[in-house]
């Protein structure tokens, strides 16, 4: 339940920022209110600067409520412009890294809500005396400044969010975090025990989409007293249908589990989007349409695409450390479920063939790519080593047909005698 909690708190981010930012604007008002109306009578405790005259409140209230919707519509059209920019010229997939911005969530909220504490200021001193007293103008006015301060803040947010270096280096960073709770599960990595006499069920996705994440505690709760092993056959990112098999289950002894197949299905959360926060591919994803898009002929810009390639190449070098295969998850005297992760092979063939494939004729991208093999080959273990190795060498000579300048060739020779020297 917490995870699919977590899962809608991500997906309705924006309208829960905007929900939150009214409801504070209305009890503001609801607060001045009480004290313009003296039912609680601290007035008094209020520095005199803070009151004015109830036509001087109207008189700041009204162009201040025509003003902050203005600045929402204006700052929604600035939004939808940067998501185009962003869909242009890196990827459709970048742009959630914008979007999921707590400046970007915030800031309609923001102007909504002042919005709201105007108009409804204004609707309530409509049987207030011009003479009256009320702090009703000074707050609208404070909650303007904070708003354009605010508003301040999302501008430079964007100036820095419209530069490719910043954004490769945010996707970056959130990527590197998911790959270090990925690094520390691995750490327990049982052998898996099964006999030929355990009952084996399968167990099938009920929908269509990406396997996004899997609520363990849930899992574990089910299964407990009714099975001994759980084994995930699906890895996080991928895409399962309704005849894919996404993990197997050995029965205990007796148990049977027809009745609660559908509550087992319930903890494999399947979702039309992938989720930053439990996949590392989806951001190195992002780095490598940042890298496609930037070596494209109508763009041409590969000195993007090497700088994508290299943090791309720093994060991989992450998962080179790492040899293990079944990740367990939860683990007991006598109960596991056990996760298969991938492994180095599967991640550089996933990372790389398409830049390969599209920029085999860029001899800077191609010495960027054995660059950051080697790098990710300093980093390896030694069963590890072997698999960077041989891609590399892969690499190096689908590339070679396509240089034929002597220039180049010794360009890339540079750095794959490196390999050679390492292995000898």
């Amino acid at each position: 339940m917490l995870t699919k909690f977590k899962i809608w708190v991500f997906n309705q981010a924006t309208w829960i920022y905007n929900i939150e930012y009214m409801i504070i604007s209305i009890f503001i008002l609801i607060g001045v209110m009480l004290v313009d109306l003296n039912i609680y009578d601290i007035g008094k405790y209020l520095p005199d600067f803070m009151f004015t005259s109830v036509g001087l409140a109207k008189l700041i209230l009204a162009p201040l409520a025509g003003a902050l919707l203005t600045i929402t519509t204006f700052t929604f059209s600035t939004i939808l412009a940067v998501m185009i920019k962003y869909s242009s010229s890196y990827s459709s997939k970048t742009i959630e890294n914008f979007i999921k911005q707590k400046s970007t969530m915030k800031i309609l909220g923001i102007f909504i809500g002042g919005f709201v504490y105007n108009i409804g200021a204004l609707v309530l001193m409509g049987n207030f005396k011009n003479g009256d007293e009320v702090i009703a103008g000074f707050i609208g006015a404070a909650y303007a400044i904070i708003s354009i301060i605010y508003f301040t803040i999302f501008v430079q947010n964007v100036i820095v969010s419209m530069q490719t270096p910043n954004l490769i280096g945010r996707i970056y960073d959130e990527t590197k975090q998911v790959i270090k709770r990925e690094i520390a599960g691995r750490e327990n990595a049982p052998v898996i025990k099964r006999s030929d006499r355990d009952k084996i069920v399968n167990i099938y996705s009920k929908k269509n989409g990406y396997l996004s994440t899997i609520d363990y505690r849930k899992l574990k709760k089910i299964l407990k007293n009714i099975a001994t092993l759980c084994v995930i056959d699906c890895k996080i990112s991928d895409y399962v249908n309704k005849k894919t098999q996404i993990a197997h289950i050995v029965l205990r002894e007796g148990a049977l589990i027809n009745d609660i197949q559908h509550r087992i299905n319930e903890t494999f959360i399947v979702l039309d989007n992938k989720l930053y926060f439990y996949d590392y591919r989806h951001g190195i994803t992002k780095l490598i349409e940042i890298a496609l898009r930037a070596i494209a002929p109508v763009v041409n810009d590969p000195n993007t695409a090497i700088h994508s390639i290299r943090k791309i190449s720093i994060l991989l070098s992450y998962l080179a450390k790492s040899e293990h295969v079944h990740t367990a998850k939860v683990e007991e005297e006598d109960f596991q479920i056990l996760y298969i992760e991938n492994n180095l092979t599967e991640d550089l063939y996933f990372t790389f063939h398409q830049i390969v494939h599209y920029a085999k004729d860029d001899v800077s991208v191609m010495r960027a790519l054995l660059e950051g093999l080697l790098l990710i080959e300093q980093s390896s273990t030694a069963k590890n080593r072997i698999f960077v190795d041989e891609y590399a060498e892969e690499i190096y000579t689908k590339s070679l047909p396509s240089h034929n300048n002597k220039m180049d060739v010794a360009y890339l020779e540079d750095v794959y005698k490196k390999f050679i020297h390492n292995n000898d």
